[in-house]
């Protein structure tokens, strides 16, 4: 019935999950892959970010409300 748990407990278990991926990580045996990950990770997130700002303005503004209060 609940399959990813109750509530926010689902973001919980993915951050352990995540974290020990972290943790088991083998080194980068090239430096220029793993820095083409990373950069190509910054690029998506802040595109992500970006889409996410614009619409919180968005909704700010449909509501009347400055963005602090909205937030």
């Amino acid at each position: 019935m609940h399959p990813y748990g109750y509530s926010k407990e689902r973001f919980v278990w993915s951050r352990y999950l995540q974290l020990a991926f972290f943790a088991l990580a083998l080194p980068p045996t090239n430096i220029q892959y793993a820095s083409l990950v990373i950069g190509g990770s910054f690029l998506i997130e802040g595109g992500s970010l970006v889409v996410a700002i614009h619409a919180v303005r968005k909704g700010a503004a449909a509501e009347g409300m400055t963005v602090r209060d909205y937030v």
